[in-house]
């Protein structure tokens, strides 16, 4: 997709932390965190941001459990809200529409200690 001036590429992906923190035991910290987090996957058209969304959530989900990346070992994903595909009106006209698949997903992880 060619770059507009002034405007983002397409498609994109954009996330943001919602929540999360570090699990507790009766002991104290449990080593293990997680993290809340809103994905937008963002196109210029309803099918391919629907397309890109669940590739996204299948991707995350099948991954997650054995995904390592530097000192951070994820353990599982969790969709915690699916809201699928929708037009984004927010600063877009109809005739220029860009269109977002959104999904809440909480994400488990432990750190490594380095050796």
């Amino acid at each position: 997709v060619e770059a507009r001036p002034g405007q983002p590429l397409f498609p994109a992906l954009t996330y943001l932390r919602i929540g999360g923190a570090p699990e507790q035991e009766h002991g104290g910290l449990a080593g293990l965190d997680h993290a809340e987090l809103q994905l937008d996957l963002w196109a210029l058209d309803d099918t391919q941001a629907e397309a890109l969304g669940l590739r996204a959530l299948v991707a995350l989900i099948e991954r997650a459990p054995s995904f390592r990346h530097e000192a951070i070992a994820f353990d599982s994903a969790v969709v915690l809200r699916d809201r699928g595909c929708a037009q984004d009106k927010a600063d877009r006209t109809e005739d220029d529409p860009v269109w977002r698949y959104s999904f809440d997903v909480s994400v488990s992880f432990r750190r490594l200690v380095a050796a």
